[in-house]
C-alpha cells in the first residue's frame, strides 16, 4: 500500500508518518508512508492508494488539489486531516473516504482504517468486459461515467474515451460493485461518485453529461445515492 501525507507542516508529515506507521504495523499491514509538501511533490509520485490531505497548504488549497488526485489517480482514496472544520462542507465537491481534524487523528484511526479497508474491497481493480469473439476489455471501473445500451450494443464511457461491447446492461450490472453503480434506467448505469445532481427524470454528471432516470428506477435510483451519501459521512 502506498501511502502519501501531504501537508505544508513538515514537523506534522513526520509525526502523521510515524503515527501511521505505527499503526499499521500493529495490523500486520506493510505500507509505504512517504510526504510531500505542495501538489508539485504529489504529483511526482507515479501511484497511490491513499493521501492525507491538509486543506490549508501554502499558496494553495487541498480541495482543489483532491480534485486533481480524482481524476488523475481515481482509485486513491482522500482523507482529509486538517484543523479547519468550517471547510467541512466545501470537501464533498471531491470524492473523499474521511474528514477528521488534526487534534482527531489518532482517536479516529480505527474508523478510517475500516473505512478505507472496506471502500478498496468493496471494488474491484478490473473489471473484464466480452468484446467481438475472443476479444476481452479490461477496465479500472473509476475511469467508468456510465454505461449505455443502444442498437444491441453496449458503450462504456469512460474519462479516456467510450469502449463498445456486447455484452447486456443487465449481465454488467450484475458483476459491477453495488457501492458505486446504480442502474437508472433499463438502458444506463452510472457511476455513483461521478454524481454532481440527482432531479427527478435526469442525473447530471460532473463532466456535465446527462443521463434519463426512468420512472421504473426512479426510487432505486434515489435510494442507491442517499445511501452511498451516507456513507461518505460515516
Amino acid at each position: 500500500m502506498k501511502i502519501v501525507i501531504c501537508d505544508d507542516e513538515i514537523d506534522y508529515c513526520k509525526k502523521v508518518q510515524t503515527i501511521v506507521q505505527r499503526y499499521l504495523k500493529s495490523r500486520n499491514v506493510s505500507a509505504d508512508v512517504s510526504y510531500c509538501k505542495n501538489s508539485k511533490e504529489l504529483f511526482e509520485e507515479k501511484d497511490m492508494d491513499v493521501v492525507f490531505m491538509d486543506i490549508k497548504l501554502d499558496h494553495e488549497n487541498g480541495i482543489d488539489v483532491a480534485k486533481i488526485v480524482n481524476q488523475k489517480f481515481p482509485r486513491a482514496k482522500v482523507v482529509y486531516l486538517t484543523n479547519h472544520l468550517h471547510f467541512a462542507t466545501d470537501v464533498y465537491s471531491t470524492h473523499h473516504s474521511y474528514f477528521v481534524l488534526k487534534d482527531e487523528f489518532e482517536s479516529h484511526l480505527d474508523q478510517i482504517y475500516e473505512k478505507l479497508k472496506k471502500e478498496m474491497n468493496e471494488c474491484p481493480k478490473k473489471i473484464i468486459f466480452s468484446n467481438k469473439g475472443e476479444e476481452y476489455l479490461s477496465l479500472d471501473p473509476h475511469e467508468v461515467t456510465y454505461i449505455e445500451r443502444k442498437n444491441r450494443i453496449t458503450y462504456i464511457h469512460t474519462k479516456n474515451g467510450v469502449f463498445e461491447t456486447q455484452e447486456k446492461i443487465t449481465e454488467i450490472s450484475d458483476r459491477l460493485p453495488k457501492t458505486y453503480f446504480l442502474r437508472c434506467h433499463n438502458s444506463y448505469i452510472v457511476y455513483i461518485p461521478m454524481i454532481k445532481e440527482l432531479l427527478k427524470n435526469e442525473i447530471i454528471l460532473d463532466n456535465h453529461q446527462i443521463v434519463p432516470v426512468s420512472r421504473n428506477y426512479r426510487k432505486r435510483t434515489k435510494d442507491a445515492f442517499i445511501n452511498w451519501a451516507e456513507m461518505q459521512n460515516k
